[in-house]
């Protein structure tokens, strides 16, 4: 290898590919070798598909039936135990649902009667490695005897494969319909569980035949391969311009999540024991790896339920309801990462292979692969990626939903797509020259000679700097054309220009930042930055009780002391939180908008109308929502004045923490959920306690009366201040003592009497007929003063002595924790 680093040179005219022979125009006849050709594929694929389903069997199907029987009860009126009589499939009828369920068919579940018949429910499961082993198989069986019998690829291929396709999912319907479980029920009913179903034909059809497609295809491009796994690497290898990239780039990414979604997998099960992970790994592959890499690449997992806005999980939002000791955020960031550095590799090894395929390193190319991107997550996400449930008929309790990658993914993978082509043509030449250590790393992107027989290519030097790149012969091999077959004239390379390759660079630059910044600028204004994304966060910070956080993104608009239950001490328990809380739909109501939030709060659904209005902006170009009116509520509780305080999940609040007051009902401001409320603790009165329900649709259950009882020691108490203040009261020299409740008679005038004295010879006594708790005052009766005085006569002063009933003596008292203070008032 001569010194120095590889340089990028101007591409230079390549030999053009062969035509392909022209195809026989004599008509199609039957042959034994067709018949065995669609007998191979069909069995195979079908023999395939039914091992990997027995492995699911083996594996997963009890958990599968748990969670199907859940989801049912879940969603239908029909109860769990209920369902555990019903669905009781055997060991065979296990085996077709794990087949039907790994091709992504559809299960109903059907009550049928003599008065009607309706569908409960019906679902489906994105495709797992039962759909696989369905194309690969079909592929093998093919490949191996089209290959035998020189099968021709087109017409009898595409036919073979589509008949391949019919005859698969007529099987597996006709399976699901004989081994469907039926059941009476109550006697008046038959319930049906079964995958008979045209999606379950279809996904059958679709898969069968691409795979027999697959193995046709592949006997006419690659027939010296020992079987249809070689052929394709053998092709793959040999493939030109954009096919190259688009196979490159979906072996090498499906290779890398392929092992991240084993290793997360197995990570959550470590983590979440309870939930039997692992045993349904067969069917969370290819899931898992397909679901991380829409995540991780700035898409959206997409939720769509009945009657509500979709609500999309994103690298941005993310929250999986996971334990607290498993942060997984950082997680699907370092897998960004990898998805960067898979992106790059991909690149310079179309950058490689520029070198030496020069013909397709032109910009008019690039557009290619972004397309079959933005149509395959178009379609696929639908296709084998959903899980869909959907309740309907008389059994309905609860919504439809379905899950799979947002459809406007399919924009960001051709913006991903688009970036490989540009990265291929821009940054991988510097690559290639700055780092010719790793040139062997690169070289495998390059194409790669055919030959009669499987062998390994020559291996391509490092391109010299300064050094014209022509094509060499080992690299002229793979456009060759057959024997017998009429030589192609190579191709010449339009030569451009320094002025006009820059401008087709600079345009390239301009129009794949502006697609970048469009579609991110989009995505994140739907997600991060939307009027939904701010009530979704507001809403998801009550029902996981942090109050705190409500009371930042919405002002709750009260006074302090009113406040004192809107905080996170305040906050009811997991089993009295609102869940299930989510945005309904959003309504623009000029530059406001509306949002109808739902949330289940004692076992009923209940819908707040969001109002949000525009505070200014984010990063300068996004839109800043707040929340206008806090989802607050109320709840009115009653009880006597003499309680000094009452307590509302442990916290303790008096009349003045209450947004209003009448008598003794008291109006305290909360956020939506259960709320226990009790009288403090006190050796006055009994204590009550009262569960309340604020937030929910009907007001019942939001106010409560605390019926409190006067106890003994209240009596003494007040019995004891009564007789201090008599006390007080007979220490007074004159005839009316101030604020007491005794004065002295006489029929002498007030100047003709002096010295009055006073005592008390039986104190009064209330008792329980002479006390209210509900305003704090209290009565008393038969108590008796005897006073002496001295009265003026011709003689001169005499003593005199007399006795005054303490009579309908009133008063109010006050309990102030363990002290009673009262206050005569008559």
């Amino acid at each position: 290898m001569a010194g120095g680093p590889p340089a990028y040179m101007p591409p230079v005219p390549a030999p053009s590919a062969a035509p392909k022979p022209a195809g026989s125009t004599t008509p199609a006849r039957i042959t034994p070798g067709h018949l065995a050709t669609f007998g191979a594929s069909l069995g195979i694929a079908l023999g395939s598909a039914i091992v990997l389903a027995l492995i699911t069997t083996l594996l997963a199907i009890g958990s599968f039936t748990d969670l199907t029987e859940q989801v049912i009860a879940d969603q239908t009126s029909f109860s769990y135990s209920d369902l555990t009589e019903i669905y009781t499939p055997n060991f065979f009828q296990n085996l077709i649902i794990a087949l039907v369920a790994g091709i992504s068919g559809e299960f109903s579940f059907n009550v049928s009667s003599a008065m009607f018949s309706t569908t409960a429910a019906s679902f489906s499961l994105p495709m797992s490695l039962v759909g696989v082993a369905l194309f690969a198989g079909a592929a093998f069986g093919a490949y191996m005897m089209a290959r035998t019998h020189r099968i021709a690829f087109r017409w009898s291929g595409v036919v073979s494969a589509l008949l391949v396709g019919i005859a698969s999912g007529l099987v597996v319907i006709i399976l699901a319909a004989i081994f469907r479980i039926s059941t009476p029920y109550e006697d008046t009913a038959v319930i049906t569980f079964s995958g008979a179903s045209f999606r379950t034909f279809a996904l059958t059809f679709l898969i069968a035949a691409a795979g027999a497609l697959t193995g046709h295809f592949l006997a006419d491009k690659a027939p010296a391969s020992s079987n249809v796994f070689l052929a394709a690497w053998h092709w793959a290898h040999r493939a030109r311009g954009s096919v190259r990239t688009i196979i490159e780039s979906a072996a090498i990414f499906t290779v890398a999540y392929t092992v991240i979604g084993i290793i997360a997998i197995c990570v959550i099960a470590s983590q979440v024991p309870d939930v039997p992970i692992m045993s349904l790994f067969p069917m969370l592959l290819p899931l898992a790896p397909s679901y991380m890499l829409v995540l991780t690449s700035f898409g959206g997992i997409e939720a769509n339920m009945t009657s509500s806005l979709p609500q999309t999980l994103t690298l941005f939002n993310f929250d999986t309801k996971m334990p607290a000791s498993m942060n997984l955020i950082w997680l699907l960031w370092i897998i960004f990462a990898v998805m960067l550095v898979c992106l790059l590799y991909t690149a310079v090894r179309a950058g490689a292979r520029n070198y030496y395929d020069p013909h397709y390193a032109g910009w008019s190319y690039c557009w290619q692969a972004p397309v079959f991107w933005f149509v395959f997550w178009l379609i696929m996400p639908y296709l084998t990626m959903a899980m869909q449930f959907h309740a309907a008929g008389q059994a309905i309790s609860g919504p439809g939903i379905t899950i799979m990658p947002a459809l406007w993914f399919s924009l960001v993978a051709a913006a991903w797509a688009l970036l490989i082509e540009i990265c291929a043509r821009l940054l991988a030449p510097v690559i290639i020259q700055s780092a010719p250590g790793m040139w062997k790393c690169f070289v495998g992107g390059t194409v790669q000679p055919e030959t009669s027989a499987p062998a390994a290519a020559p291996a391509k030097a490092v391109p010299t700097p300064g050094t014209p790149i022509a094509a060499p012969a080992a690299v002229s091999a793979p456009y060759a054309t057959p024997a017998g077959a009429p030589a192609a004239m190579p191709a010449t390379a339009r030569t451009m220009s320094a002025r006009q390759k820059r401008s087709w660079i600079v345009t390239g630059i301009a129009l794949g930042a502006i697609a970048v910044l469009g579609i991110t600028y989009a995505i994140l204004n739907a997600t991060m930055f939307s009027a939904t994304s701010a009530g979704k966060d507001y809403i998801t910070a009550i029902e996981n009780g942090d109050f705190d956080r409500a009371n930042e993104l919405a002002n709750p608009q009260l006074k302090q002391d009113q406040a004192k239950l809107l905080t996170s001490k305040a906050a009811p328990g997991n089993e009295g939180r609102i869940t299930n809380a989510h945005v309904v739909r959003e309504r623009n109501s000029g530059n406001a908008k509306t949002l109808t939030v739902a949330y289940t709060l004692d076992g009923k659904q209940t819908t707040r109308d969001l109002k949000m209005v525009k505070k200014g902006s984010k990063a300068l170009v996004f839109t800043d929502w707040a929340i206008a009116e806090p989802l607050t509520t109320t709840i009115a509780v009653s009880y006597p004045d003499a309680v000094d305080e009452i307590t509302v999940n442990g916290i303790a609040v008096t009349s003045k923490n209450a947004k209003s007051s009448d008598g003794e009902s008291h109006t305290f401001v909360v956020y939506p959920g259960k709320y226990d409320v009790a009288t403090a603790t006190s050796k006055f009165y009994t204590q009550e306690t009262a569960d309340l329900v604020a937030g929910a649709d009907s007001s019942e259950g939001s106010a409560a009366s605390l019926n409190v009882k006067a106890t003994d020691a209240l009596y003494g108490a007040i019995n004891e201040q009564v007789a201090s203040k008599l006390d007080e009261c007979a220490k007074s020299k004159d005839k009316r003592p101030a604020n007491c409740p005794f004065s002295a008679y006489s029929y002498f005038r007030g100047s003709d009497t002096r010295n009055y004295s006073w005592s008390i010879t039986e104190y009064p006594e209330v008792s329980e007929n002479y006390i209210s708790l509900g305003n704090g005052t209290f009565s008393t009766y038969d108590g008796t003063a005897k006073y002496t005085y001295e009265f003026k006569t011709s003689d001169g002063w005499k003593p005199e002595s007399d006795s005054t009933s303490i009579a309908s003596m009133q008063g109010e008292f006050t309990i102030d924790g363990d002290k009673i203070t009262v206050e005569f008032t008559d």
